[in-house]
């Protein structure tokens, strides 16, 4: 009956290629946004001469990868310098970090201008599940005034701020206007590669059915509800379909 099954599968085709999946958006038509508000983000030694961190948070429609990350970040004053990083939720607030990227230099254009999103490249280093609340925070140089520019189309949603490099968060409300970001699944991983050898093959398939089988939900649970049932099954045979 399992090789049956995996040749309904099949039959439907394997894709070739993982294809990126957008799993939150906030910009408007051609990524614009707001250029005349924004979110501060700036340093302990800037004209504001405060350690502004900005987060704003966003539920994740399907589960696996983040591929890239793009935001409406502008330049006020100091040096041209950001770090972005993600974190779980604790309790309606940032809580364990889950990835951080090097500083990244020179790539803002001033804030007021129309200028194009800035593109985080997370290369697969962290994944994220379905439903779960996740905290995208953006961090300045220390001589730094920034601006997390606001999104355009009326979107409200968590956001806080922290003045204490991250060790508590407030200063923020749970519908807010969100600054404008996009968050991208894929590239660099496959979520239905189980045994990781690189495909999605029949291997893979045989591997979640035994888990689903067993209720073994950390291989299971694809939508990360904490249970193995007919959703996680048909969220694997998506994942599946589309390949590595």
């Amino acid at each position: 009956m399992r090789r049956n099954l995996l040749m309904v599968v099949l039959s439907a085709g394997i894709a070739t290629g993982a294809s990126a999946q957008v799993v939150f958006d906030n910009f408007d038509a051609g990524d614009t946004y707001n250029t005349s508000s924004g979110w501060t983000v700036s340093g302990i030694y800037s004209v504001v001469a405060t350690d502004w961190d900005a987060a704003n948070g966003f539920i994740s429609s399907i589960s696996g990868p983040i591929d890239t990350i793009d935001l409406a970040i502008g330049h006020v004053t100091g040096s041209n310098e950001f770090t972005l990083a993600l974190y779980d939720d604790a309790g309606g607030q940032p809580g364990s970090l889950l990835w951080m990227s090097a500083p990244i230099v020179g790539q803002m254009g001033s804030f007021g201008s129309a200028n194009p999103p800035v593109t985080v490249n997370v290369g697969g280093a962290v994944s994220i599940n379905a439903g779960q609340l996740y905290w995208v925070v953006a961090s300045s140089a220390d001589d730094a005034w920034l601006a997390w520019n606001l999104n355009s189309i009326g979107d409200l949603g968590p956001h806080r701020s922290s003045n204490d490099g991250g060790q508590t968060w407030a200063f923020g409300g749970d519908n807010d206007e969100r600054g404008a970001f996009r968050v991208t699944l894929g590239g660099a991983g496959c979520p239905a590669d189980l045994d990781g050898d690189g495909d999605a093959d029949a291997d893979d398939f045989f591997l979640y059915l035994d888990a689903f089988a067993q209720g073994d939900t950390a291989v299971c649970d694809i939508d990360g509800d904490g249970d193995c049932d007919a959703d996680d099954f048909f969220a694997y045979l998506d994942l599946f379909a589309r390949g590595c």
